[in-house]
C-alpha cells in the first residue's frame, strides 16, 4: 500500500509540474522509443521472476514451479498476442510482443506456484487473447478517450483480473 500511495503522490506531483499531454485526449500516444520499451519489458519480465518465485522467501518446489510458470505464461501471452496481430494487421509488432508478455505475467501472478505448467500455458494464452480483445474493443468505443490512463493499462489490467478470478474459482477444491 505504501508503494502505491507513494507512486500515486509522485505521479500527481509530476502532473502538476509538467501539465497535460500535448494533443490529449484527441490523439493516441505512441511510445517514442521502441528499443527502450523492449528494454523495460525485459527488465519487467526478469524482475517478475523475483516477485513470483521469491514471494515465499523459500527455495523449494513451489518457488521453482512459480519461476517456470511465470516464464511459460509470459511466453504464451506473447505468442498469442503476436499471432492475433499477424491475422489482424498482417504483421506482428515488437510492442505487441511486450504487451502480450505483460498480459501473461500479470495474469499468472496469483497462482504461479500452485498450478501445473500446462495450466500456466493456458492462463498466459487466455490472457493474451482476452487483453488483445479488450484493446480492440477499446479502439471501437470511447472508453479511454476521456481518461488519462494509457489504453494498454486498462486493456491489460481488467481482462487479466477477470481471468484470474475465473481461474481461481474454477480450481478451488
Amino acid at each position: 500500500m505504501v508503494v502505491h500511495a507513494s507512486a500515486g503522490a509522485a505521479a500527481l506531483a509530476i502532473l502538476v509540474v509538467v501539465g497535460r499531454r500535448a494533443g490529449w485526449p484527441d490523439s493516441e500516444t505512441v511510445p517514442h522509443s521502441v528499443p527502450l520499451t523492449i528494454v523495460r519489458a525485459g527488465i519487467l519480465w526478469f524482475g517478475w521472476f523475483g516477485f513470483n518465485a521469491g514471494d515465499g522467501l523459500q527455495a523449494n518446489g513451489v518457488a521453482a514451479q512459480a519461476l517456470l510458470n511465470t516464464h511459460v505464461a509470459a511466453a504464451a501471452g506473447l505468442v498469442i498476442w503476436l499471432i492475433l496481430e499477424w491475422f489482424r494487421q498482417g504483421r506482428a509488432t515488437v510492442l505487441g510482443a511486450a504487451t502480450g508478455a505483460v498480459a501473461g505475467l500479470a495474469t499468472v501472478t496469483p497462482c504461479a506456484g500452485y498450478v501445473d505448467t500446462a495450466s500456466a500455458l493456458a492462463i498466459g494464452a487466455i490472457a493474451g487473447l482476452a487483453c488483445q480483445f479488450a484493446l480492440r474493443l477499446k479502439g471501437r468505443s470511447s472508453f479511454g478517450r476521456r481518461r488519462s490512463t494509457p489504453c494498454w493499462a486498462r486493456s491489460i489490467a481488467i481482462p487479466s483480473a477477470i481471468t484470474r478470478v475465473m481461474y481461481s474459482r474454477r480450481r478451488r477444491p
